[in-house]
């Protein structure tokens, strides 16, 4: 939802484009959205909620939002200003910010949350950084997914969607099925070990004679028998109709 450090504006400019949306909106923050001011806003005004993580029922499937943006605290024994903390989050190469991490307190919280739902239900999880090890070097990582992992093992019908690679990647660990979906902004080149993960898929290469070549969106459908279906929708200089 934003990228400088003008977040709070950016934050209103975003809410306005999107105002005349009718459906529910569940959000889910990025670094860019967290890391300027804690999350004070995003938490206030765009989820409202206590946690930055969350889940929800509908129509027979399961949805968890993961504070997948989490980083241990880089910031306060450097003495780091806000706009130095922000920078530092928002650069994929800095690797003094360390990797993202759930967090016990929030695996304890998937764990308890998981405790309610049947082991054949479709399970739709977003996380903002890949809920794996993806390529370290550009924090393209999650440091405790393997614990994540291990409280889903029981699960038959486990998606998990992420952002951030700002490529197409798919994967999957056992029972659980990765997709990184489109972004909205600039697509990035393929880290060296992407075949060597064993990955399917590939990202469209830009054109930088087109505007937004490359990017695009994600359509995700789960059917009656709980079947999970997915899309991605390029955009293009002259979009879809629908």
């Amino acid at each position: 939802m934003t990228q400088s450090t003008t977040v709070r504006e950016e934050f209103k400019y975003f809410e306005e484009i999107i105002a005349g949306l009718k459906p529910k909106i569940h959000y889910l923050a990025g670094e860019h959205d967290w890391y300027l001011d804690m999350g004070e806003y995003y938490m206030q005004h765009m989820i409202q909620r206590s946690m930055p993580y969350y889940s929800f029922d509908h129509k027979g499937a399961h949805f968890m939002a993961l504070h997948g943006a989490n980083l241990s605290d880089f910031w306060s024994s450097r003495k780091l200003t806000p706009q130095e903390r922000m920078k530092v989050a928002g650069d994929v190469t800095d690797l003094s910010q360390g990797p993202f991490v759930l967090g016990r307190a929030q695996l304890d919280w998937m764990e308890k949350d998981l405790a309610k739902v049947p082991k054949d239900a479709p399970i739709l999880i977003f996380s903002h950084a890949p809920l794996y090890h993806y390529y370290q070097p550009w924090n393209f990582w999650t440091q405790d997914a393997d614990q994540a992992h291990a409280i889903l093992k029981p699960f038959r019908n486990v998606q998990v969607f992420h952002a951030h690679v700002h490529q197409l990647v798919e994967h999957q660990i056992a029972n659980m099925k990765f997709y990184g979906i489109l972004a909205t902004s600039w697509p990035h080149p393929y880290p060296q070990s992407y075949h060597t993960l064993g990955l399917s898929g590939q990202m469209p290469r830009s054109n930088p004679a087109l505007l937004f070549d490359g990017l695009g969106w994600h359509i995700t459908k789960v059917d009656g028998s709980g079947k999970v279906s997915h899309e991605d929708i390029l955009w293009t200089l002259k979009p879809p109709a629908s």
